[in-house]
């Protein structure tokens, strides 16, 4: 995307964003707003056209919303992000994040399988091990014994929440190379497991 055509893109969807800022919190609290499906679609629009982003608007507290672009894992596309959000305009009421920040959260989420069937999972109970990387990278092997009967893809779809939800998406992308998510450590590894409860303190250690 050409340098001056990509500013005029971002110019365009900031105005469109505060015209319709008013109708986005109205929708964030009412589910049934008539405009929803209106909304969705034209956030949509606007946001694909960057790229292969998500969304989500919300609220944080009663004065404060959030909107938030996700680039989906993605290293360039963070670039791209972080350009869109430096052009965020100064609404005292939004919080704008160029990828899902890193949340307080108890570890309990639901998931959906191949199959579409749902399972709750309480990731509290997993433990991991960092291993080095090339380029100052890590490896999480992550022992998860609570989901070692769900399909593979859904078994990486649920390590990815977790490591999003913990790590937040820009220091998942900049610094896991990849995770595996095991049954059982190897036992050589039984003694050195970590709660995951603990990742998020433990790997600002290792990269501060």
């Amino acid at each position: 995307m050409q340098k001056e055509a990509l500013k005029e893109k971002i110019k365009l969807f900031w105005e469109w964003f505060v015209e319709n800022e008013i109708l986005m919190k109205d929708v964030v609290n009412d589910d049934l707003h008539d405009d929803r499906d209106f909304l969705i679609n034209a956030m949509d629009n606007h946001v694909l056209d960057f790229g292969m982003f998500t969304w989500e608007i919300g609220q944080e507290s009663n004065d404060l919303f959030f909107f938030t672009i996700s680039p989906n894992g993605n290293s360039e596309l963070l670039q791209m992000s972080k350009k869109i959000m430096t052009k965020a305009p100064g609404l005292n009421t939004w919080k704008f994040n160029y990828a899902k920040p890193a949340k307080n959260w108890n570890f309990q989420f639901n998931v959906f399988d191949d199959y579409a069937n749902e399972h709750n999972i309480d990731a509290s109970e997993w433990k991991f091990i960092l291993l080095p990387y090339p380029g100052n990278k890590v490896k999480l092997i992550i022992e998860a014994k609570n989901i070692a009967n769900v399909d593979d893809n859904t078994k990486d779809s649920a390590g990815n929440y977790v490591l999003t939800h913990t790590l937040g998406e820009e220091c998942k992308i900049n610094n896991i190379a990849a995770f595996e998510i095991v049954s059982a450590f190897e036992n050589q590894d039984q003694s050195t497991g970590i709660s995951i409860v603990n990742l998020q303190k433990e790997f600002l250690e290792l990269i501060i």
